[in-house]
């Protein structure tokens, strides 16, 4: 099986049916008897309804479960009659475009600083300082799990006690709900952005 032509043919179909990237890489676990994973480009710029770039057919391609997307790969598999025994048909990674829409990182930015705000105008200034993204990561619907996709920024900060795991404190109503006031009278919130204290 050679990769590299399979994900030639199968990018090109997928981007002119479905308007998606996908690829196959090397599959890590192979003791499965899998020798490839599926994995899936997620492009924010037309994943998220408040941009400029927003694509309703993108969208709707990830706004189902991920077992309906798998199918439609699958589909397409057979269609080019590429052999899919050999790919690991469980689950899709998908993975964030590192081209990151400027419509995303001038939110990002806005909301890093009020809630940075929020930490040095309350007691958690005590605690913890700098709050920061570490990674943004995809959201898509699996199994009965089903929500509406979106992106999730995963947050990570400097705290003066390190033997203090704050983490779950942080995501807590407790603490969440008042900064997500706060957040929501600086600015307008994007509830396809998601954020998470890890």
């Amino acid at each position: 099986m050679d990769i590299h032509k399979i994900n030639t043919i199968l990018d090109k179909f997928m981007k002119r049916i479905y308007d998606v990237d996908v690829y196959l890489t090397e599959y890590k676990y192979k003791n499965t008897g899998k020798q490839y994973k599926i994995n899936l480009l997620v492009f924010p710029s037309k994943f998220l309804k408040g941009s400029p770039e927003f694509n309703e057919k993108y969208y709707n391609f990830f706004n189902r479960e991920e077992r309906e997307i798998l199918n439609d790969i699958f589909k397409a598999f057979k269609y080019l009659g590429i052999d899919h025994n050999e790919i690991e048909s469980d689950y899709i990674h998908f993975e964030i475009s590192s081209d990151l829409p400027d419509y995303l990182k001038k939110y990002n930015e806005e909301l890093i600083s009020n809630i940075n705000s929020f930490i040095n105008d309350s007691m958690l200034s005590e605690y913890i300082s700098n709050a920061r993204i570490n990674r943004i990561e995809p959201s898509i619907p699996h199994g009965s799990n089903y929500h509406v996709p979106y992106m999730d920024l995963r947050l990570s900060y400097d705290t003066t006690n390190e033997k203090m795991d704050l983490r779950n404190y942080l995501n807590e109503n407790i603490v969440r709900g008042p900064m997500m006031s706060y957040i929501k009278t600086k600015m307008k919130v994007d509830p396809q952005i998601e954020f998470w204290f890890e």
